[in-house]
């Protein structure tokens, strides 16, 4: 909520300053790059105020579209982020294993805590989590 008030005053601070940065740009361009079209200069200024309501129409739908895509970058940034986390929090490794649901296969802890043993360099550290009981009962048949 905090990012889209900033981006909307943000947006009104750009309204405002618009008719400002209109001139300047006008200025450098014609002193700058485009000295030989002076002479349009109030060509330009007339034209500049004729149409100030489309101008200022224009500068604000440009200006809100590049919050929307500031705004939904950093969503998409954080849901992410978010993603990610929650994976971490879930599995509580980077790899988790588990058995099919309806099967009888269940993991043989001891030959899978002996090779993890047997290769200390490769696994830091391992853990052997449970699952729920009723998924258990609801997987043996019980």
């Amino acid at each position: 909520m905090l990012l889209i008030i900033i981006i909307l005053g943000m947006t009104f601070l750009a309204i405002i300053f618009f008719p400002m940065v209109e001139s300047i740009l006008k200025f450098l361009s014609l002193n700058i790059c485009c000295r030989r079209d002076m002479h349009l200069s109030s060509l330009l200024q007339k034209n500049l105020d004729g149409h100030r309501k489309r101008n200022s129409k224009l500068s604000l739908m440009l200006t809100l579209a590049l919050a929307f895509s500031i705004f939904a970058t950093s969503t998409f940034k954080m849901m992410n982020t978010l993603i990610v986390s929650e994976v971490t929090v879930q599995t509580g490794a980077d790899l988790h294993v588990n058995t099919h649901a309806g099967s009888n296969n269940w993991i043989n802890e001891g030959a899978i805590a002996e090779f993890l043993d047997s290769n200390p360099t490769t696994v830091a550290s391992y853990s052997f989590v449970t699952g729920v009981a009723s998924q258990i009962f609801k997987l043996s048949g019980k």
